[in-house]
């Protein structure tokens, strides 16, 4: 007959650290799977049990080999343009594929939050036919700097990637803040899809319990 030591390991999660009788419906929530996704190293595939293995494993020569081997010859970070404004979206993809091979959220959720984004401002530079013959002030900065501060503004190491990044992203976007003479306001459209890209992201927070609150 087990021990009641040996039936609390049997229903423990390793990941979570949770000791439950019903370790089967624990595996299959959402917070147990999020957990799972935030311990594994994209750059290694290398699925790490606790948050001190992941610290220390950060640390091994070997994962930083990893991590620069994967930024420097991706495909995305190979592509060059003379054109300014393709310039500017490359430079977008590129952060956005770092962003992709971060830890801050599990890398999917990531990965289709910012390919959204990215289409939506692709799109619009397309339709403006953005140039650089004047900058003015937009509103998408403000909703940027909110989303930072209000979602991913925590004391914690898993966003502080994300936080950085999308900090140059903010800079990337404040040189597309361009206005063409003929046009009275081509940031209309611009504003409602960051409103609408927000929403989203609320959405995506919520699905995955990735509320730190």
């Amino acid at each position: 007959m087990a021990s009641k030591m040996e039936m609390a390991e049997e229903s423990s999660c390793t990941f979570c650290g949770k000791c439950d009788s019903t370790l089967e419906e624990h595996i299959r929530t959402q917070a147990h799977q999020s957990k799972v996704k935030s311990l594994f190293c994209h750059f290694c595939g290398l699925q790490l049990l606790s948050d001190s293995e992941r610290m220390k494993h950060r640390e091994e020569s070997d994962h930083n080999k990893q991590m620069f081997k994967r930024h420097t010859f991706h495909p995305l970070l190979k592509l060059e343009s003379t054109t300014t404004n393709i310039t500017r979206v490359l430079t977008l993809r590129k952060l956005v594929c770092y962003l992709y091979y971060s830890n801050a959220f599990p890398y999917e959720v990531t990965l289709e939050h910012l390919k959204y984004y990215q289409s939506e401002i692709s799109s619009l530079i397309e339709k403006h036919q953005w140039s650089s013959s004047a900058m003015v002030d937009s509103p998408i900065l403000v909703l940027l700097e909110e989303d930072l501060r209000k979602i991913l503004d925590c004391d914690t190491e898993y966003n502080s990637t994300r936080i950085d990044i999308l900090k140059k992203i903010i800079s990337l976007i404040s040189l597309m803040k361009i206005i063409e003479r003929e046009s009275s306001d081509p940031y209309t459209d611009l504003y409602y899809h960051v409103q609408g890209w927000n929403q989203n992201f609320a959405k995506i927070i919520e699905d995955n319990c990735l509320d730190h609150d």
